[in-house]
């Protein structure tokens, strides 16, 4: 009933946004077909009935939701295309206020509807069930004891095994610190998050061969009274000065484009932490396709991560030392009573 009452009004604000964009950026292909999936989005459930009364209302809801969220999953990819194509009739300020609300309000109609699929999925399971499987610990998509430690490892051997096909090697990623805790979040969030900045270090660090091979890849993990801090650390040669101020913004990023030659080669200046190509062709499409599709190469990795990160109350901070390597700080806010002015 939530879901059915917020999701118009979220959706209807995401319309309004985007009518509001300069004419001819909003005329474009990409931008055109974001919006017509709001628009579409906002007919569908205003169409459906306004009260869930019992289960079949409750599956038929469940299923329409299931239906848009799916529909939905290239929304990012097209919204990085459509606004690399119009920069210049934008002000730089301009596009990363709108996109930052925009993904922002994205989560929320993401997560509100997800959950109540979700919620409805668990349900069914219980009653269909013959064997008592009791989940305790899994609320819709928060999981009450989430295992950090465990969520990386199975991060990192996914970028590791991309990073293998790509560059024919790849670092050791190293897990210490508090590796038992546990604390209450939303996975596929902290997975999005883990395989973005992992794959920035395992690449940069694979581009950086010394000796002995590859030095590893070091996360710790360590746990306060109402946060969980993770830090990422490679020695994957740091960040330039001119990339670093820039690096967090929209379309930025250092990877050369697709269509271009290949025999253009690869530029000297090619910063190890922009969004790059280790995820192309197969792999490109296998990265969070539930998060809103492949996004690599198209300069949102960083921003988008660190909105994720902050949508809780965390953040993210990255530090660099040129010429030897980056260190990456999340803070991630349990999500309990602790949050008391948690919006979503």
């Amino acid at each position: 009933r939530y879901a059915r009452k917020e999701l118009p009004v979220r959706l209807a604000r995401l319309i309004k946004a985007t009518q509001k964009l300069p004419f001819i950026v909003g005329t474009n292909p990409y931008i055109k077909r974001v919006y017509k999936l709001y628009y579409d989005s906002f007919q569908s459930i205003t169409a459906s009935p306004e009260e869930i009364r019992d289960k079949d209302d409750l599956d038929r809801f469940a299923a329409l939701l299931k239906g848009l969220v799916e529909s939905h999953a290239d929304v990012v990819p097209m919204l990085s295309q459509g606004f690399l194509e119009c920069k210049k009739y934008m002000a730089k300020e301009d596009i990363k206020q709108f996109l930052d609300d925009m993904i922002r309000a994205r989560i929320g109609i993401r997560l509100i509807a997800e959950q109540a699929i979700s919620l409805r999925e668990q349900r069914h399971e219980h009653e269909t069930s013959s064997v008592e499987t009791p989940h305790d610990d899994i609320v819709g998509v928060v999981h009450t004891e989430l295992r950090p430690a465990d969520l990386i490892r199975t991060c990192a051997s996914f970028v590791q095994e991309l990073c293998d096909v790509n560059y024919g090697s790849s670092p050791e990623v190293v897990i210490n610190g508090q590796t038992d805790i546990t604390f209450t979040y939303v996975p596929v969030h902290l997975e999005y998050i883990l395989c973005e900045l992992l794959k920035n270090s395992v690449r940069a660090t694979t581009k950086r061969p010394n000796d002995f091979g590859h030095p590893p890849v070091e996360v710790t993990i360590a746990q306060g009274d109402h946060e969980v801090t993770i830090r990422i650390r490679d020695r994957g040669g740091g960040i330039s000065r001119e990339d670093f101020d820039a690096i967090f913004d929209y379309s930025f990023t250092t990877v050369k484009n697709e269509n271009e030659s290949s025999s253009e080669g690869s530029s000297e200046d090619d910063s190890p932490y922009g969004v790059d190509s280790i995820f192309k062709g197969v792999s490109r499409l296998a990265m969070q396709a539930g998060l809103g599709g492949p996004i690599a190469g198209l300069g949102f990795g960083l921003p988008l991560t660190r909105i994720y990160a902050q949508y809780f109350g965390g953040d993210m901070n990255l530090i660099s030392l040129q010429g030897y390597g980056c260190d990456v700080f999340l803070k991630l806010k349990q999500i309990d009573e602790s949050l008391d002015d948690l919006q979503i």
